[in-house]
Order: structure tokens, then sequence, then C-alpha cells
């Protein structure tokens, strides 16, 4: 029987993408998954869109917040999922037709807690800004740990990134852990990322590129990159204790 699969997406005056992104999710060829559109506080129709699909579509679930930002809505996101595996797709971003039935497959072999997925980025006129694949290869937990510069930096044979979307995470090992997008106001998706590094066994590296990602702001998304490791960094050791970095 196939895993269930919890994706969660932040929604967040998104009227005019949101529709788009989850049309890409119902169209999965994996179908046994979950649709988690947590709205955060839109005053937009954002939350009207959301409803229409939780209409048609009973895996759809739609739930309604006040405005914290994204890493709040995720968390809100984490504690309502009920699948084996999760992910987190932007509101504004697409998968393709695979995403789901690669990432799942790479995970399922009783190894692998943790699968990273090639992408391309896309700016606000579709023109290609960047595209990141990978070799189709595994890494242990311990490796990534002992050199977190090299697997999360944005070097050429690895470069996981910051950003939650391209991924795969195994929700138990989220909840046991009690891992969570802390409250900080710049690069929670990375910390998020640090501290269930802390606690995998194995990645995969999948080859197929299954993310369409659009750049609103280049500057913001991957300017001052060692600042932002040394700074979250810091954070996790203050926060949490651990110092896995």
């Amino acid at each position: 029987m196939e895993e269930l699969v919890s994706i969660v997406v932040p929604v967040y005056n998104m009227g005019t993408s949101i529709k788009i992104c989850v049309e890409s999710l119902i169209k999965q060829s994996y179908k046994n998954i979950e649709i988690l559109l947590v709205d955060d506080g839109s005053t937009d129709n954002s939350l009207q869109v959301c409803k229409k699909f939780e209409e048609v579509d009973k895996r759809v679930r739609v739930f309604h917040t006040e405005n914290h930002g994204g890493g709040p809505a995720r968390n809100y996101g984490i504690k309502n999922a009920k699948g084996r595996y999760i992910c987190f797709p932007d509101a504004d971003d697409l998968y393709e037709e695979n995403a789901v039935s690669a990432m799942v497959q790479a995970m399922s072999n009783g190894i692998n807690d943790f699968v990273v997925a090639g992408f391309t980025s896309l700016d606000g006129n579709g023109k290609k800004v960047t595209e990141r694949s990978y070799k189709d290869r595994e890494v242990s937990g311990i490796q990534m740990r002992s050199n977190y510069n090299k697997y999360i930096g944005e070097n050429e044979e690895f470069g996981i990134n910051g950003a939650p979307w391209n991924k795969l995470y195994d929700l138990k090992i989220i909840r046991e852990n009690q891992i969570e997008f802390p409250e900080l106001r710049r690069h929670q998706d990375t910390a998020f990322i640090f501290m269930y590094l802390c606690h995998v066994n194995n990645v995969h590296f999948i080859e197929e590129n299954v993310y369409i990602h659009y750049v609103n702001d280049l500057r913001k998304e991957w300017d001052k990159y060692p600042i932002k490791l040394y700074r979250i960094s810091c954070w996790i050791k203050k926060n949490t204790g651990k110092d896995c970095i």
C-alpha cells in the first residue's frame, strides 16, 4: 500500500497563483496524498479559492489562521498532517507531475529519511534563472553533518540550498524531535533543515528535476549566504542546545 504524503502549502494573498499550484498537486501521478492549504490571514480571495478546491477534491483540507508568517503556517500544517512523509511547496510554485512519486520512491527503501530533488527557478516572465540538478546518490547523515558548508552551500556537486520546497521529509522524525520552523525574521527555512539534518541517517539526492520555483527577488534569496549559515548555527545552539553543525 502506498504511504500517505502530506503536502503543506502556506498561503498568504496568493489568490492569483494558488490555483495553478494546487492544480499541479492534484494532478500528481502519486495519488495517495493530502493537500493542506493553510491560509495565513489573507486579505484577498485566497481563502475562497482554496475552499473551492476543498469542495471538489476530498484530498484537499483548508485551514485558516491569523497572519503569523510562512513558518508558523507550515508548523500548523505539521500539527494537522496525517501522512508518513511531508513536503512544503510554496503557493506560487509548481510540482512536475511525477514529483511526489519520484521523491517517495527514493525515500521508501527503508534506509533514506530525507530526499533532495532538482529544481528550476524562473523569473516573473517565465525566463530560466537557474537550474539545479544532482547526481543520483546517497550521503549519510554523519557525512552531511561533518561539512554543512559543503552540502548546504551553493557548490556545484551538492548545494541542497536552504529552501524547504524541493525536499521530502519523514514526519515521524519531525514530530519525535519536535522540529518546527522557528520564529526568525529571516532564514527560518534553513534553520528547519539544519535541525532536521541533526536526526537523519541517510540523504538521497535524485536526478529528477521535479520542482518549478518562481523567483521574486534574487538578492533577497541568495545574498550573504555564509553569514546566514553562521547566524543560523548560533541560533540552533542557543535555542536547542544542539551543536550538530
